[in-house]
């Protein structure tokens, strides 16, 4: 599953027709370089071990919202009272990408920090962990908003 994630990733900002998001985010290129995926890879796991949810659902959660383009553009909420999501996950009210010319640690952190609003939730919004409370399996939690 991770080895054809990469290749996804390499090439993820432009099947989603990144160009210019409206907070100021510009077009970066194709995808991730390889040490971006590498710093997706890191923080999933890191995240999975501290919420004991499976890395599989976390990647595959990855790969639904943002094809895992660390660039991705905020989901725009219709509602200008409710916040919009960006991020990996696409979470509520989470955080968005440091940027490409930010120093490595600063992107691993970065990363860690959508992995972890994705997961765990945000102080707007429920997370994977959640769900899964509230549903019972990753299955039921999966189909949820």
């Amino acid at each position: 599953m991770w080895n054809y994630s990469k290749n996804a990733m390499a090439e993820s900002c432009a099947d989603l027709g990144i160009g210019s998001c409206s907070n100021g985010a510009s077009a970066f290129g194709p995808g991730n370089s390889g040490e971006q995926t590498g710093l997706i890879w890191n923080a999933i796991q890191q995240v999975a071990q501290t919420s004991l949810v499976d890395h599989r659902f976390i990647l595959a959660t990855i790969l639904q919202e943002s094809i895992g383009c660390v660039n991705v553009c905020p989901s725009q909420n219709p509602d200008p009272s409710q916040p919009d999501n960006p991020g990996l996950m696409q979470s509520d009210g989470g955080v968005t990408f440091v940027g490409n010319s930010a120093s490595n640690s600063a992107q691993q952190s970065s990363i860690t920090q959508m992995v972890i609003d994705g997961t765990q939730g945000t102080a707007l919004g429920d997370g994977l962990v959640q769900c899964i409370n509230q549903y019972g399996n990753i299955y039921e939690a999966s189909q949820r908003p």
